[in-house]
């Protein structure tokens, strides 16, 4: 695990300042279909509900989470400062949430954020970041909740019921702005794909 965490702060240090988000995937996950459409329509929804937000959670694992160029370098940084303490699957959430003194500081009171939906097909029924077989991994465009993920980094059903971005408490002249995600699926079906052809919004 601890060379994975060093690999990954390695791919890190020569992405930064490639682009302006950094997405992270590994080898055994394939973008869901329209994946690509469901981060252009995340990201946009993103800025408008929470301006300068530090990243967003769409998938699980050390999977689908988008973070912002200028803090690429940086976590690599914590990533290869804290590997023998956490798995990188962790440290990423412990990063992006604040959990810690040195990343709450980084995080400076930004927005972690959570799309509702899954957008990465796993492919065989080993992790590759532990060996045990998993029974089940979650489906393209399934809902990510707990216990897939943590407490602090997972969408809130509760407070966000209509909307697929968390946090959503944002002001109706806001979420005025662009149809949910679920509902463009549905009207365009857009979403019933071969991994997953009877997921239903």
């Amino acid at each position: 695990v601890r060379k994975q965490t060093r690999d990954i702060a390695t791919v890190l240090k020569y992405s930064a300042g490639l682009g302006d988000f950094y997405f992270f995937t590994e080898d055994d996950m394939q973008l869901c279909d329209h994946a690509l459409l469901a981060i252009q329509y995340m990201l946009n929804k993103a800025e408008r509900y929470k301006p300068n937000f530090m990243s967003i959670r769409a998938s699980y694992g050390m999977n689908g989470i988008i973070i912002r160029d200028s803090d690429v370098a940086g976590f690599s940084d914590y990533l290869l400062q804290h590997q023998e303490r956490r798995p990188p699957d962790h440290l990423v959430v412990e990063w992006f949430a604040g959990e810690k003194p040195q990343s709450a500081a980084v995080k400076a009171g930004r927005a972690h954020m959570a799309f509702r939906y899954n957008i990465l097909h796993h492919l065989g029924v080993v992790s590759t970041l532990r060996e045990q077989k998993s029974k089940s991994f979650p489906k393209c465009y399934e809902e990510l909740g707990e216990p897939t993920l943590f407490e602090v980094e997972a969408f809130d059903f509760a407070k966000c019921t209509n909307d697929d971005v968390w946090p959503c408490d944002v002001g109706a002249e806001v979420k005025t702005m662009g149809m949910v995600w679920g509902n463009m699926c549905k009207a365009g079906q857009i979403c019933l794909n071969r991994k997953n052809p009877n997921w239903k919004p």
